[in-house]
């Protein structure tokens, strides 16, 4: 029974000490020109800020929207 409780005191300290572990950024594991990136609603907003930065990194990028704007599909050309 002691076993037990002592068990279940240990495990949040556990799980603190394995939260405040570092994880490695996601450039180490991924260079940005071998991401592989999915985005929908890419036409305007906060998908098409994201669209250009991933571009300026150099990922390759599958690009979705529902409707194209105009000057939208001139600029797509430019990435």
């Amino acid at each position: 029974m002691a076993t037990n409780l002592w068990l279940l005191l240990a495990i949040p300290v556990i799980l603190r000490l394995l939260k405040s572990k570092r994880l490695p950024s996601r450039e180490t594991i991924i260079k940005p020109s071998e991401e592989r990136v999915v985005l929908l609603g890419a036409s305007s907003g906060v998908g098409r800020d994201l669209a250009h930065a991933y571009a300026k990194r150099g990922a390759r990028m599958y690009v979705s929207y529902s409707q194209m704007h105009e000057n939208y599909a001139e600029g797509i050309d430019a990435w």
